[in-house]
């Protein structure tokens, strides 16, 4: 499982906490990407 951090100002995904506060000094969220989401995803997109 891999944590990615997302700038909330412009949306982008960073892998690190710094990167994702220093993107535009905005807040940030954290969430953990899984196997399982990366299956409802494929599924989604119907690859």
């Amino acid at each position: 499982m891999k944590t990615v951090h997302q700038c909330w100002e412009c949306g982008k995904v960073h892998d690190t906490l710094e990167a994702a506060q220093n993107c535009h000094k905005a807040p940030t969220q954290s969430f953990i990407k899984g196997y399982d989401r990366w299956y409802k995803r494929k599924g989604l997109l119907g690859n």
